[in-house]
């Protein structure tokens, strides 16, 4: 195709002018397809009618396209929606050689559309009506989840023929077998599980293909790169390569979030070179395949030139294996060029040589004829020239592209063409901006700016205003200098925000040398803490809670514990990582164990354990930490029951645990190590980051570890794993979502009803709820809900609340005033407690809040409690607990109904029938809205009553309709007896009766309620 540009370069795609989805391409044939929006158009480009030709709409769908892909012989194609549905069709008869028709898909609309000549008014781009319907025919559904589709992709075809399609969402990843509707419908969702398991239970961003190498770019910006051939794990990434989450579209994640996918090229023979956008340049490494490693570029590999982005990129283009077209936020697009492809892959380096600015930000790119053509997120595209060219090699068969510079604003006369594969400089530069290629090797110097017009100049004058910067100013003072170049500036020289550093629930350390003594932790059983001796001797003293029924413990510390937790049937203890020294005599590691109150059968235990420690090692005793368990009761007979054990040399312990069973260690190497209560060791497992804090009670076990890098505002990014340590088994995981921006993890714990907390450094407390069931494998689904906003309850700035425990739906703490950090731990402290309130919205009844909130809490900590209950399988719902738990919080819903309908707000009354869970409070309510009159409320509470616990067969339903005249007397005092005390509901309203002729409130209902 001949392309020739005009001063209005952009065309339509047929799609929707606006920037809310992103908009992308598919090469089908000989052709190019455009697609995304909420109008469900699939165009085509066609050259024709207009100088730089046409989008015309091929095809229409009920739903938003998120996803196309085509098979290589094309005779598979897939649809993916924005309801989570994907659709396959096939074309079994189709010959990709054959040059002379169209693609099926497309055949009837472009075959059509091909007989108008030039200059036919009607171009019909819009509201064409030469779709294929026929088309449903020869397509079968394909595999559909919960939520919109993010990409597809069509593997090799297997020996036996058979079309595998992978298909990414924003639930997951899985390969089916598309090659008809019966295989597919019998294809098990290879990867699923895994991709769930690597991908922490997220979402999928997009997908690539290399050869057998798939790569998944999650939604939460981890990348992980897959065998296909052998469906197996290669490698999952340490840390996030995009910063910024996509929250999915299900939340509105904005066009350019959701334009994010990975690109793969080869990188040599046995590699390839593995490409993720988010960043403000290219994000490059080398994945060996022989070796099964992957190394990282230079952070130094691309040279910005002082043309880069200043805003993250969202869509890449390789266009050879020296050439990548980057598009960003900033409408931004760069053209990167290898300065040295002779080089070892990895020691290759890249410059910017170009930039155009785009009318709105590109979020998919294609080239094509010579063509570089850019899908805007405003529904439109802009094309701009290319032309080929070589590496320079005499006889070179690489066929690659590089733009031709244009204008986009400048008529297209006085642009010239621009080959950056030669050296010699443009004829004129008008409108260009173009880096000087013989100053890129120049050592040490910065790359030549050339270039007119306004732009040039502004380029020059930072070039200028960036040598004369003192690095000793502060961003600050470098903002009050230079502000017009404050967007380049501040993102070369943000700060680093590190990640925190791990501890312990409730853990002090000491605010000045005259304290000695500090917390392990202090939780529901009791507190622990150590008091500094001479000589590193320590003391530990665990005391506990009910000090009426168990008396406090004290033994000395050998061995310098650093880290502790106590639990129902111990505490688990940890040192630092052990001095190798050698020593000559075994017993003189003894000296200090006399503090240790030991028996002298326990002492020749020890020495004997520590002999076979040094017989088995090359360098005397273990380096590793020492972990310790002091057990409350023993079936042996010992004065200090204690275990011990060492963990390899250099793995140091930085968490610990323990619970009903159980205990466990977090280490340095991301290991969580199990062991029994009684010293048995048991599983060992991966964590997914480095370990954070951990915190166990009865069965269960929360870990927390970092996710990825923290946000340039400080926010760290964690995740969480919730174990039943008791059975093995993973009960939830997921982000860390509960912290405030700019804020870290400062507290971790259980409540007494066994569900998890986490406070932040901003005093917020949230409680982890499941909130439904995940479609794809049945698990549920968790998120974090805020419960306690200590910040309002805080009497100046410089006070905190110190937390300890959650008993009953309060926070048990220590008031801190003055700024102080940590409480005294040479004086019992005084705990207050705080009462939960969810920072719900003010509403235009202030006497309702209380009930709202209340109401709100119980039921989250009942299903909590539900759930809890079930994991082992056991039918909780219809135990006689359940059932008085559930007339507990449904007193609190009647009296919020009871309210709604005292003020009119009928509405809200029904919509609060939900919350009800026995039959007979439905019941209480339906003579509510009776005793009112509201008839037409007590019908609708009586379908939903009759919709949750419908009759069984032959049951009657409890109403006799003969009976149409009975009066049934509901006086205020039966319903308080039913509804509640004014404990449940302390700002009850007054108690307003319906009055009838003889001073009795009364019921006209025509039914008699049995």
């Amino acid at each position: 195709m001949d392309f020739s540009l005009s001063e209005e370069s952009h065309l339509s795609l047929g799609l929707e002018d606006d920037e809310v989805h992103p908009r992308r391409f598919l090469r089908l044939g000989t052709n190019l397809l455009a697609y995304g929006g909420d109008n469900g158009n699939v165009s085509c480009f066609r050259s024709g009618n207009t100088a730089n030709g046409e989008f015309l709409i091929v095809q229409r769908y009920d739903d938003g396209v998120r996803a196309m892909t085509v098979s290589k012989d094309g005779k598979r194609l897939a649809v993916g929606f924005e309801t989570g549905e994907t659709r396959v069709y096939a074309f079994d008869d189709y010959d990709i050689n054959d040059k002379s028709k169209f693609h099926p898909y497309i055949e009837k609309a472009m075959s059509r559309k091909s007989t108008e000549v030039d200059g036919d008014t009607d171009n019909n781009l819009l509201q064409s009506q030469d779709v294929d319907d026929s088309l449903e025919d020869e397509s079968f559904l394909g595999p559909e989840f919960s939520s919109p589709i993010r990409d597809l992709l069509f593997l090799e075809q297997t020996e036996q023929g058979d079309y595998r399609m992978v298909v990414a969402s924003e639930e997951g990843m899985c390969i089916v077998n598309a090659s008809n509707f019966e295989k597919m419908s019998n294809s098990p969702h290879l990867l699923a599980r895994e991709s769930k398991e690597h991908h922490d239970n997220g979402g999928i961003r997009g997908l690539a293909l290399f050869g057998g190498t798939l790569a998944s770019l999650a939604m939460d910006g981890r990348l992980c790169l897959w065998d296909v051939e052998e469906y197996k794990l290669l490698v999952r990434e340490t840390l996030t390569c995009i910063s910024k989450k996509d929250v999915g579209e299900i939340h509105d994640a904005d066009a350019y979030d959701r334009s994010c996918r990975p690109l793969l090229f080869s990188g040599s023979d046995t590699s390839m070179v593995v490409v993720t956008p988010g960043n403000l340049k290219p994000f490059l490494r080398l994945w060996n395949n022989d070796k099964k490693e992957e190394q990282e570029f230079e952070p130094s590999a691309f040279d910005e030139a002082g043309i880069g982005h200043i805003e993250p990129i969202v869509a890449m283009l390789v266009c050879s294996n020296n050439w990548i077209v980057s598009s960003g936020r900033d409408n931004r697009l760069v053209v990167w060029r290898c300065r040295n492809e002779k080089d070892a892959v990895l020691d290759r380096k890249w410059i910017a040589v170009h930039r155009f600015e785009l009318k709105s930000p590109a979020t998919d790119l294609y080239m094509m004829d010579n063509k570089l053509i850019a899908a805007c997120s405003n529904g439109n595209c802009q094309l701009l020239d290319a032309k080929p060219f070589s590496d320079g090699k005499k006889g070179s068969s690489t066929p690659t592209s590089v733009l031709k510079s244009k204008s986009m604003d400048a008529p297209s006369d006085e642009d010239e063409d621009i080959d950056f594969g030669s050296s010699e400089e443009p004829k004129s530069n008008k409108g260009v901006r173009f880096v000087d290629d013989e100053a890129d090797e120049d050592d040490g110097q910065n790359a030549d700016v050339a270039g007119g017009g306004d732009d040039s100049r502004q380029l020059d004058a930072f070039e200028k205003s960036e040598n004369n910067i003192n690095h000793n100013d502060s961003i600050e003072d470098l903002i009050d200098t230079h502000h017009e170049m404050v967007p380049s500036l501040y993102s070369r020289m943000r700060r680093k925000v590190e990640p925190q550093e791990s501890f312990s629930p409730s853990e002090t350390f000491p605010d000045n040398e005259n304290e000695v003594r500090r917390f392990f932790c202090w939780n529901h059983i009791g507190s622990a803490t150590i008091l500094e001796g001479e000589e590193d001797v320590n003391t530990v003293d665990i005391h506990f809670t009910d000090s009426a029924f168990k008396k406090s413990i004290s033994f000395t510390d050998g061995v310098g514990l650093i880290i502790g937790s106590i639990g129902e049937e111990g505490g688990i203890f940890a040192s630092g990582l052990q001095n190798g020294d050698d020593e000559d005599d075994v017993g003189n590691d003894m000296e200090d164990f006399g503090g240790w109150n030991m028996s002298e059968h326990t002492k020749a235990a020890v020495r004997r354990d520590q002999k076979r420690n040094k017989k088995g090692s090359d360098n005397g005793e273990p380096k590793g930490s020492q972990v310790l368990f002091y057990k409350y009761e023993s079936l042996e007979n010992k004065r200090f029951p204690i275990w011990s054990i060492n963990l390899p040399d250099g793995e140091e312990v930085v968490g610990a645990s323990c619970g009903i069973g159980w205990s466990a260690v977090a280490t340095s190497r991301r290991f969580v190590r199990f062991f029994s209560s009684g010293g048995a060791q048991a599983e060992i497992v991966w964590l997914k980051g480095e370990p954070v804090t951990m915190v166990g009670r009865d069965r269960f076990m929360a870990i927390f570890y970092h996710d990825s890098q923290p946000l340039d505002d400080g926010t760290q990014q964690l995740g969480y794993t919730l174990w039943d340590a008791s059975g093995f088994r993973v009960v939830a995981q997921g982000s860390v979502s509960c912290l405030s921006k700019g804020a870290k993890l400062t507290w971790v714990g259980f409540s007494n009803e066994l569900s998890l907390f986490a406070m932040d450094s901003d005093g917020m407390v949230s409680m982890l709820v499941a909130a439904g069931d995940c479609t794809s494998i049945g698990a549920p689904l968790w998120e974090w809900c805020p419960v306690l906003d200590t910040v309002g309850l805080r009497k100046s700035k410089d006070d905190s609340y110190w937390p300890i425990t959650v008993v009953n739906g309060k926070l048990v703490s220590i008031p801190l005033k003055g700024g102080k950090k940590y409480p005294d731990a040479s004086r019992r402290p005084v705990t207050t407690t705080l009462g939960f309130r969810m920072p719900l919205s003010r509403s235009g009844f202030k006497n309702h809040m209380d009930l709202e909130e209340a109401s709100v809490r119980a039921n989250l900590a009942l299903s909590q409690k539900k759930l809890i209950n079930e994991l082992d399988g056991e039918m909780y719902d219809e135990s006689d607990e359940y059932r008085a738990l559930c007339t507990d919080v449904d007193k609190v819903t009647l009296k919020l109904i009871y309210n709604k309908i005292c003020d009119g707000q009928l509405d809200a009354a029904l919509g609060l029938v939900a919350r009800l869970h026995l039959e007979e409070t439905f019941t209480i309510a339906i003579k509510m809205a009776d005793r009112f009159r509201h008839n037409k409320l007590s019908d609708y509470i009586e379908e939903e009553m009759l919709r949750r616990f419908p009759p069984s067969d032959g049951e009657d339903d409890g109403y006799d309709d003969n009976d149409a005249h009975h009066d049934d007397v509901y006086t205020d005092d039966r319903f308080d007896k039913l509804s509640g005390s004014s404990q449940i509901s302390p700002e009850a309203q007054p108690k307003r009766a319906v009055q009838s002729e003889d001073g009795i409130a009364v019921i006209s209902k025509k039914r008699r309620y049995d």
